[in-house]
């Protein structure tokens, strides 16, 4: 699955849209550690909203590693 490749060498988020509205499907989703599974058609609000959310989760982790990275010793 692209989306366990994607975890296992990127820091990106991982929004799945699918077709497919099996447990299975969605269950693999999840065990690739997809960030939100959501069956189409999506309404606008709720991807936006996700969007929304895992660009601040993002963020925010990026600025605690930074911090880390500038309290460690040269």
């Amino acid at each position: 699955m692209l989306a366990e490749y994607a975890r296992k060498n990127t820091e990106m988020g991982i929004i799945i849209l699918s077709g497919h509205d099996t447990i299975d499907d969605q269950l693999a989703a999840q065990k690739a550690d997809a960030d939100l599974y959501l069956i189409k058609p999506v309404d606008f609000r709720q991807l936006s909203g996700a969007i929304a959310i895992l660009l601040g989760r993002l963020a925010a982790t990026a600025i605690a590693l930074n911090h880390l990275s500038e309290q460690q010793p040269s």
